[in-house]
């Protein structure tokens, strides 16, 4: 992608950004990580548990780094045992809200699983022995997910507030463009950001590193935009994004309450 992006171009237009512009697309970071935040903390509550946004701020900050650097952003479960070590949240019910979060778009996937279908699988594994042990946490933690699924006014909360933070994410993108002089419709910006951050997230590599821009790239170039100028868009939205939320995210580790070690063969 940078061979055929002519990094000379990339740099000239990196060298003309308007930085006010790129501020305000550093500051959209804030508003972003509070929505994620408030969505999580609506699912724990839902579940009969209650997690600070003191705390669940910078939880919502670890996992999120913590998923960019792992594959399918799986790291994002951290979160379960930070929430129990902070608040006593059960892991169960943590990774219930990680995983819920997961099917925000697709809840009806779920529902029409057969609750049959789902014992079977569980009971299948259950006979291996190294799967034995995690049958009842596994079930349980479906039961969680299912009792969020029947929610109809959380699952309108959530749905909404994720839209609006795509819509935030999506503008963050839309300020990065017009600090290069290029104006694009703000449904392209949500459309071609959602995209990327879908392909970075199914990405085997740190921070989604490649497959993430080039998706980007490429969906800005069937909008009519050159390859070098989304290029450019890409190399800012890392400075504007994926860097300071990882310093961000490690920063707050530093604050967070760690889980305590526990014995490897215990089971919540």
């Amino acid at each position: 992608m940078i061979a055929i992006s002519h990094p000379d171009r990339i740099w000239a237009s990196l060298q003309q950004a308007d930085i006010t512009l790129i501020l305000a697309a550093l500051a959209l970071n804030l508003p972003v990580i509070w929505l994620r935040a408030l969505r999580a903390q609506l699912m724990v509550r839902q579940l009969g548990y209650s997690v600070p946004m003191r705390s669940m701020a910078p939880i919502q900050l670890v996992g999120q780094t913590s998923s960019t650097i792992t594959p399918a952003a799986s790291g994002d479960y951290v979160r379960a045992y930070l929430w129990r070590s902070s608040n006593g949240v059960p892991v169960r019910v943590g990774a219930a809200v990680v995983t819920f979060e997961r099917l925000t778009f697709a809840p009806l996937l779920f529902e029409l699983m057969p609750t049959n279908l789902e014992q079977w699988v569980l009971a299948k594994l259950g006979k291996r022995r190294i799967m034995g042990r995690f049958q009842e946490g596994a079930t349980v933690m479906i039961d969680q997910v299912r009792k969020l699924m029947k929610a109809p006014l959380l699952l309108a909360w959530t749905s909404g507030l994720t839209l609006v933070n795509f819509i935030a994410m999506g503008a963050q993108l839309w300020l990065v463009m017009l600090s290069l002089a290029h104006r694009v419709p703000i449904t392209q910006a949500v459309a071609a950001n959602s995209t990327s951050q879908v392909a970075g997230i199914i990405s085997t590599l740190p921070f989604g590193i490649g497959s993430q821009d080039a998706i980007l790239v490429t969906v800005f170039a069937g909008y009519g935009v050159t390859v070098s100028l989304a290029a450019s868009a890409a190399v800012l939205m890392r400075a504007t994004t994926t860097i300071p939320l990882a310093l961000a995210g490690l920063a707050a580790y530093l604050m967070v309450d760690k889980p305590a070690v526990r014995p490897a063969m215990e089971v919540e």
